[in-house]
């Protein structure tokens, strides 16, 4: 994406940064950033993160998502998977690196909606950016959301 056509967005606890589409709308639910195009889309982009760490600290969001106490990615995004009963071989989950980040992501859909999780760790600041839509996106849509994917990195 070409930096005139963004807009950066940097979490309130400044955590990550991400860039998205300049005429791209952005808002806060339950603390979570969504990111989605108002006029021609068809989904969202949703960021959830969170500082790992002293686990005994994080009752509340342990108990809300059990797969924060998976040891690696991979096992996270299977504790994940596997409690939205998720039918998935371990061949389709996808392990990359980008920004220096390790990344594992996997597409789903559930009752017709299209999903795409994608999981990222440095240090102990966890991401969990999950993008659904009401139909396999668009060639364009889908573009765009691996656009942003690729601009995000972990600031602390």
């Amino acid at each position: 994406m070409e930096k005139n056509l963004t807009q950066p967005f940097v979490s309130p606890n400044e955590w990550f940064k991400l860039e998205y589409p300049r005429m791209w709308e952005m808002e806060v639910v339950d603390n979570i950033p969504a990111f989605f195009d108002p006029l021609f889309g068809k989904g969202a982009l949703q960021v959830f993160s969170v500082k790992l760490g002293d686990l005994d600290k994080l009752t509340e969001e342990i108990a809300e998502f059990p797969f924060l106490l998976g040891e690696t990615l991979p096992v996270k995004m299977k504790i994940f998977l596997e409690k939205q009963s998720i039918v998935f071989n371990d061949s389709d989950l996808k392990l990359f690196n980008r920004n220096n980040l390790q990344c594992v992501a996997h597409e789903y859909f559930v009752a017709e909606r299209f999903y795409m999780a994608c999981m990222m760790q440095k240090n102990n600041t966890f991401l969990l950016t999950l993008y659904n839509c009401t139909e396999t996106p668009s060639n364009e849509e889908a573009l765009a959301i691996g656009e942003i994917l690729k601009t995000v990195e972990i600031l602390k």
